[in-house]
């Protein structure tokens, strides 16, 4: 049986430092703006004591889903990220439960090489794995 431990809530936004700036009004501590390369996007984690992470998604690709869903609704969370210890597991358990695959597997540079996998399903929306090799904690950011 695969476990999935809630890792984080994904947020598409269309500005990067606007919304960071909310987010800290809200409590939350910030960490760096990590850009990776590989799938046009910058990514900003955000933590709070005893709440979810929280990752704001830049999107750089105009063509992508995450630009799609700014045009029609602007900034807004769009996924969750589910941590899981197999990552092709995972992907066959959810496949099975009528998700499908928007890509295989890849590597993120700017986590450390670790796995990520996105699936969609009708009746839930965007999933993101995160097949973390040691901790499934995102690094503290806090000063």
């Amino acid at each position: 049986m695969v476990n999935y431990t809630l890792h984080h809530i994904g947020y598409v936004v269309a500005d990067m430092e606007a919304s960071t700036r909310v987010f800290q009004q809200l409590g939350y501590a910030a960490g760096p703006v990590l850009r990776e390369e590989a799938l046009s996007v910058d990514l900003r984690y955000f933590e709070k004591d005893g709440e979810t992470p929280v990752e704001l998604v830049l999107q750089y690709n105009p063509d992508s889903p995450e630009q799609l869903l700014l045009a029609k609704n602007g900034p807004m969370p769009y996924h969750l990220c589910y941590r899981v210890d197999h990552m092709e597991e995972a992907v066959a358990d959810l496949e099975a439960k009528g998700f499908v695959r928007l890509f295989d597997p890849l590597p993120v540079g700017v986590l450390q090489g670790q796995l990520i996998c996105y699936l969609s399903h009708p009746a839930m929306g965007l999933v993101e794995l995160l097949a973390v090799a040691s901790s499934p904690q995102i690094p503290s950011f806090k000063a």
